[in-house]
């Protein structure tokens, strides 16, 4: 994408004025329809149905900024973002560094998925058993960390006071 961005630029920079103004007339031509297009689209919306939006995306914003500031805490905490570890993490974890360069990291975590569902019993038990493993550390981990700071944030525990301020709030508005 680097590259090609390189190219576009310089084609546009090597291009007469009189070619550029041909894009911008266009460009102009596509925000003044989509301008319009918005205002009739916003015109057929009721109250209830903006409030609705606009309250969804807040939601979804907040919890994206509760989602990162968990992961920052529990980073610093020395903790993983979910306390659990399933043997097709452990599969993935061990495998994944072979991944071929002409294959994209979300397809090779589906080969690996494949494979792994393809494994047999005796196989899978290894896996299983780093997974147990791992999980009886970030056991460890967790209890020595709640012995010492108190109950660490989770994803779970977050939303949930987000829920209830939530909550809270919607009843005092009505």
């Amino acid at each position: 994408l680097p590259r090609l961005t390189k190219i576009i630029s310089s084609s546009w920079r090597n291009m007469s004025e009189d070619d550029k103004e041909k894009y911008r007339s266009q460009a102009n031509s596509d925000r003044d329809r989509y301008e319009r297009e918005m205002i009739s689209y916003k015109e057929m919306l009721k109250d209830d149905d903006i409030r609705r939006v606009v309250e969804e995306q807040g939601q979804t914003m907040l919890k994206r900024k509760i989602a990162s500031s968990v992961k920052v805490q529990r980073r610093k905490l020395g903790l993983p973002l979910k306390n659990s570890y399933s043997p097709l993490a452990a599969y993935v974890r061990d495998n994944f560094n072979q991944r071929p360069s002409t294959v994209s990291p979300k397809e090779w975590l589906k080969v690996l998925s494949n494979q792994y569902k393809n494994l047999d019993d005796e196989s899978k038990a290894h896996y299983f058993k780093l997974a147990s493993e791992a999980r009886e550390k970030i056991k460890m981990k967790l209890d020595h960390v709640t012995e010492t700071y108190g109950e660490p944030p989770s994803l779970k525990s977050e939303f949930k006071k987000f829920e209830v301020k939530s909550n809270k709030s919607k009843k005092q508005h009505k």
